[in-house]
């Protein structure tokens, strides 16, 4: 049986490899391409299923979670990128970052409903649109959440800011 400081130094040896490992498995910041709102709407196969940092206003209502930015891009399909999270943003995200998104999209109730507009940086996968399928006589494109024509899956927020 090993001795407790023996186990204890050999786990302080692996910490490096445990991190290079981890390290390989996240693309560093500058590596991951930045890209206008535009241009994944116009190129969506060009960036499909690729990490992604996009800037652009995150809109936030009862039934809706998606990014807009420049109106001329829009092919009138409504919301075109839907907003996703995945499970281990929050920790992806810097604690301050993340409490003022947090507070910015904090929705107030009323009788009439609350949209609220965050400008964002967010980082994360951009899925381009979905297989056409044929219904009878007719080929649709499923939208993703049955509101947006592409989705943005975010790992990490880098920015938030009010509009």
């Amino acid at each position: 049986m090993k001795s407790l400081p023996s186990v204890f130094a050999c786990g302080l040896l692996m910490l490096p490899l445990m991190r290079a490992a981890a390290a390989q498995d996240q693309p560093e910041v500058a590596e991951v391409p930045t890209v206008s709102y535009c241009q994944l709407i116009v190129n969506p196969e060009q960036y499909d299923k690729r990490l992604v940092r996009i800037e652009a206003t995150y809109i936030v209502a009862y039934e809706v979670a998606a990014l807009e930015d420049d109106p001329t891009c829009h092919d009138g399909g409504g919301r075109n990128i839907g907003v996703r999270f995945t499970d281990s943003y929050q920790s992806q995200t810097d604690k301050s970052v993340l409490k003022k998104f947090r507070d910015l999209i904090k929705v107030r109730r009323n009788k009439w409903g609350v949209m609220r507009k965050v400008k964002v940086t967010l980082v994360g996968i951009f899925n381009g649109e979905k297989e056409k399928i044929t219904y009878g006589n007719k080929v649709v494109t499923p939208l993703y959440d049955g509101l947006c024509k592409y989705q943005l899956v975010v790992a990490r927020i880098e920015a938030a800011h009010k509009l």
